[in-house]
């Protein structure tokens, strides 16, 4: 049995069938015969991106949510004077446990200044709503410092959200990569840092 034992009509049929799949599978277009326009589509990379957006939005609130808004430790209360003096255009902070002494006997932070410099926009949004915001060694608090301490919050959010599309682009499923990245949000050491 072979084309030429079919039908001549059959016959262009299956050639005609033919040529329509092998081109619909290269990607050149859809075959006349099958209309697309009632087949619902899904769209997993839009819906990825919402869980990934959920993730980040109601982690940050979480972590958020445990911060009391003010300095606890002496690295945070460093971090925060760091930021204050970059805001105003100085590196030089007031001596604390976590200073060394630099040039002109002016002191600076151990730490390095990218946590700091992630802060500063938060810093000078917040700032606004401080008449004038509070100087480097002031222990108040004004609204561009809370904003300063709450980077941690989105940036360990955003480290959450790296994690759920690592899980998934390693094949595992939403379900299980945002377990993953829930679970690593509140058993290592993102939480404390938050």
């Amino acid at each position: 049995l072979g084309p030429d034992s079919l039908p001549r009509g059959t016959q262009q049929s299956a050639v005609s069938n033919l040529y329509h799949r092998i081109r619909f599978r290269s990607g050149h277009s859809t075959p006349k015969n099958q209309r697309t326009e009632n087949v619902p589509t899904t769209n997993p990379l839009g819906k990825l991106k919402r869980q990934a957006l959920t993730l980040f939005l109601s982690s940050w609130l979480f972590f958020t949510l445990f911060h009391p808004g003010h300095p606890m430790t002496v690295d945070s209360a460093t971090t925060l004077q760091t930021v204050r003096a970059l805001a105003q255009g100085r590196l030089d902070i007031p001596e604390t446990m976590v200073t060394r002494v630099g040039r002109e006997g002016l002191h600076h932070s151990y730490y390095g200044p990218l946590l700091p410099i992630l802060s500063l926009p938060a810093y000078w949004l917040g700032s606004m709503f401080d008449d004038p915001p509070p100087l480097p060694g002031s222990p108040d608090v004004g609204w561009g410092d809370w904003a300063a301490l709450n980077t941690n919050q989105w940036i360990s959010a955003a480290t959450l959200v790296i994690l759920f599309l690592i899980g998934v682009r390693s094949g595992l499923s939403s379900y299980a990569s945002l377990v993953l990245s829930l679970m690593c949000g509140v058993s290592t050491m993102i939480l404390p840092y938050a």
